[in-house]
This record gives structure tokens, C-alpha cells and sequence, in this order.
């Protein structure tokens, strides 16, 4: 996973602090919901978000009746998403994602916006491990905006550090984040072995400017279930 010290100091300079909640969890959030509200038995929804940043997503569900959690891996980021939310300042945590043993399970939504891809292969192995024991059966998890294969910046110079893992980059849009991986739809079946994959989506966005190089940039959305 990309190290705490990289993201304290991407948070430090103003870089990845965003004030409106992802268009793309949103819409599988909309579309999912007769799943998860089947899987709550008309309880209040439990949803535990993995890298919530300064809380942009936290936004949207303030507007539901669901009880939020969170964990993110910078100090940063976790001390303003807690002055910005201060009710729920318990439930907003500074951990790793690889064991959410701190949290007490039963979550009927698990997700992350492209925060696990910020691991490498073993990581987020370890991470949906650990989402899988806190889900309750037939819970769901989304993974937000992976990134492809197909982007651009997986063929530009970095330092391996799996077959799909990159960091260190000099140019693009990786430039100073830390470790990024990049999954196919091989890879993806694999991953996601003990749960029952419901959809898999990749979106390819080709940027085309003048006197510029072509740039693609590519990303999957993932909806996952815990067997019942």
C-alpha cells in the first residue's frame, strides 16, 4: 500500500482534497440499493468506506439513513474529515486497510474510491481478506475506479513492484502518489475468487489535445457480494 508518509504529504500540499462526492459510487450506490436494503431486513444500513480522505462520500450519505464508517491511512486527511464531521468523529479511524479487526463487522456496504488500487497485489489480497470477514452474508463491495491495464501511464518508466504494480513515476498522473496497480479482467476474477462477482465495468476515456500526446485513461467499477 502506498505509505502513510507519501499521503500525509499529499494531503500536506493540498493535492487529492476534493469537496463532492464521486459520481460513480453514487450511481452504483442508486442502482444497488434494492440489494442492500434486501440484505438489512429493514435495519439502518452499515457502510464502511476504506480511504475516506477529507470525506467528500461522507456528504452523500449524511443524506441517508445509514450508520458511516471510515478508515484512511493518512493522520491528515483523518483529523480534517473529523473536524468536518465531528458526530462522527469515533467512527472516522486512522488504520491500514489490510485488517479492519478495529471495526465490530456486520456491514452491509463496503466500498472503496480508488484508494486499494493503491496497493500492490499481495496488499489488496490481504485487504478483501479482511473486508470479506466484516461484510455480513450477502453484503456488498464496490471497488471504485480501479485503474486498467489500458491506461496510459501503465506502460510509462516507474519501478516494478509485482507484475502490475508501479511506483516511483516521473511524468503522468502518478507523479508522486506512491504505488499504483493496475488490473485486467483475469486478474480481477481472480481476486475477487470468494465472492460472487455482479458486475464488472471498465470505462476508457481517451484525452486527445493538439500538439499534445494521446492519453487514455481507463478505470473499473466493481460490485461484489458476500455468498449468502
Amino acid at each position: 500500500m502506498t505509505s502513510q508518509s507519501e499521503w500525509e504529504e499529499t494531503y500536506i500540499i493540498g493535492k487529492q482534497i476534493m469537496r463532492w462526492p464521486s459520481s460513480e459510487l453514487v450511481s452504483l450506490f442508486q442502482k444497488n440499493f434494492h440489494l442492500l436494503s434486501d440484505s438489512s431486513k429493514n435495519e439502518r444500513l452499515k457502510i464502511l468506506e476504506l480511504g475516506f480522505g477529507t470525506g467528500p462520500n461522507i456528504h452523500f450519505f449524511e443524506t441517508k439513513d445509514v450508520d458511516f464508517y471510515g478508515i484512511e491511512i493518512s493522520e491528515v486527511a483523518t483529523g480534517l474529515a473529523q473536524q468536518t464531521f465531528p458526530k462522527m468523529r469515533d467512527r472516522l479511524i486512522c488504520g491500514n486497510f489490510t485488517d479492519l479487526n478495529q471495526f465490530s463487522g456486520g456491514f452491509d456496504l463496503i466500498y472503496d474510491r480508488a484508494s486499494v488500487t493503491h496497493s500492490s497485489a499481495n496488499e489488496i489480497n490481504m485487504t478483501l481478506k479482511s473486508v470479506l470477514g466484516q461484510l455480513k452474508k450477502g453484503g456488498l463491495y464496490f471497488g471504485v475506479e480501479w485503474f486498467s491495464k489500458k491506461h496510459s501511464d501503465f506502460k510509462l518508466p516507474a519501478t516494478h513492484i509485482d507484475s502490475n504494480t508501479r511506483s516511483n513515476f516521473m511524468s503522468g498522473q502518478f507523479t508522486g502518489i506512491g504505488q499504483v496497480h493496475f488490473v485486467d479482467r483475469a486478474e480481477l476474477i481472480k481476486i475477487f475468487t470468494d465472492f460472487e462477482l455482479l458486475q464488472l465495468t471498465e470505462k476508457v476515456v481517451t484525452y486527445q489535445y493538439p500538439n499534445q500526446d494521446t492519453n487514455q485513461l481507463a478505470t473499473w467499477n466493481i460490485v461484489a457480494r458476500k455468498p449468502l
